[in-house]
């Protein structure tokens, strides 16, 4: 008897069945879509209306530093700033990049716009060497003409030859080069693709100079000790914001809905007709649902507060953990995720299944069941 009791154990009760992986698959999906759409009623009900005072005030202080930089414009059919986008004509992206370069960060001839009260200092920021995440802000007569031609324009020779690659040229002042004067478009260039010297559209001078326009944005401005702590505060708001009611949302859907349904199932486990129990096999206790919600609360919480560039990093990372969980309960002995592991539980064919308290309950039904036979 005891020998049958441990390989019992190492197994699951004679009437305990794991959930089918294709059921339990699509249930994750609908309990997600769920759990995602409880999140968004409790964040436009009440997180976005909480932080949404100072997210607009801390925004509304970054655009303002966005669109002295001229890096960016207001988009007046939107209402809000907005980048130049790829594509548009190369000779835009020219005027921005020289105005951010040469009287932006060196604080000259810096067109102020009308009633601004703010700090002057902030237009001479970059005037000064002074150690900015460890970058030192070089003074205001290293950004020079001389200096945009060769790092911006990436200008090559004085006079170009047949194997010059740059989109870019100096002006030519009685057949001498102009290194004073900002450098104009060439119609054509040397490809090392095909060896060749080939036309050049404006469309691809335009590519050229946006690859530009981002490093100006997040290489320069975006390490300003003035720019970057409005940036990170916004950033963080805007985080918290979604993260909270996600974390309550997860704590609702997972744990305290089950406490009500039977089999402690989620609706998507009660539509396929799956349920929960103890890794065992048996009843579980309803602390048990708490602990599972645990390391989804901490994905959450790592998805929106690990520094990152991008919320498509966040979206990305939520949809590769969704899937590592679905693989590893796909290939563990008993179809575990990570927050069965925790918790130690277990999916189960509801329908298929009866859940014992222990294995004297069990035992007691089967004889009883096989005295009837």
């Amino acid at each position: 008897m005891n020998a049958e009791k441990k390989v019992r154990r190492q197994t699951l009760p004679r009437h305990t069945l794991m959930a089918p992986i294709g059921r339990r698959i699509a249930a994750t999906f609908i309990d997600a879509a769920f759990a995602f759409l409880l999140g968004l009623v409790l964040y436009f009900a009440g997180t976005r209306l909480i932080f949404s005072n100072s997210i607009l005030r801390n925004e509304e202080k970054l655009y303002q530093e966005d669109f002295h930089s001229h890096l960016f414009y207001y988009d007046s059919e939107k209402q809000t700033r907005a980048n130049y986008k790829d594509g548009v004509a190369y000779q835009t992206y020219l005027d921005v990049l020289s105005y951010y370069y040469m009287n932006y960060l060196t604080g000259e001839n810096i067109q102020v716009d009308e009633g601004y009260t703010g700090d002057p200092d902030f237009f001479k920021a970059p005037n000064y060497k002074e150690n900015v995440k460890g970058t030192e802000i070089l003074p205001k007569d290293y950004y020079t003409v001389m200096w945009f031609n060769k790092n911006i324009l990436e200008i090559e020779d004085d006079i170009p030859t047949e194997k010059t690659t740059s989109y870019f040229q100096y002006v030519l002042v009685d057949g001498v080069p102009d290194k004073n004067q900002i450098g104009i478009r060439r119609d054509r260039h040397y490809s090392k693709t095909v060896e060749k010297e080939v036309m050049v559209g404006e469309n691809e001078t335009s590519n050229f100079l946006f690859t530009k326009y981002e490093q100006a944005y997040f290489d320069s401005l975006m390490q300003q000790d003035f720019y970057l702590p409005v940036y990170e505060k916004v950033t963080l708001l805007v985080s918290v914001s979604w993260m909270i009611p996600l974390c309550v949302s997860a704590l609702i859907y997972y744990a305290v809905i089950p406490l009500f349904n039977s089999n402690s199932a989620t609706f998507g486990k009660k539509f396929f007709k799956l349920g929960l129990c103890g890794i065992d096999g048996y009843s579980m206790q309803k602390w048990q649902l708490f602990l599972r919600v645990v390391p989804l609360i901490v994905t959450i919480i790592g998805m929106f507060l690990i520094p990152s560039s991008s919320y498509y990093f966040s979206i990305a990372m939520g949809v590769i953990i969704l899937m590592a969980s679905i693989a590893l309960y796909a290939a563990s002995p008993k179809h575990c995720a990570l927050h069965d592991y925790a918790a130690r539980t277990l999916c189960i064919d509801a329908e298929a299944s009866i859940i014992f308290d222990n294995e004297i309950e069990e035992e007691e039904f089967i004889k009883a069941e096989d005295s009837q036979a």
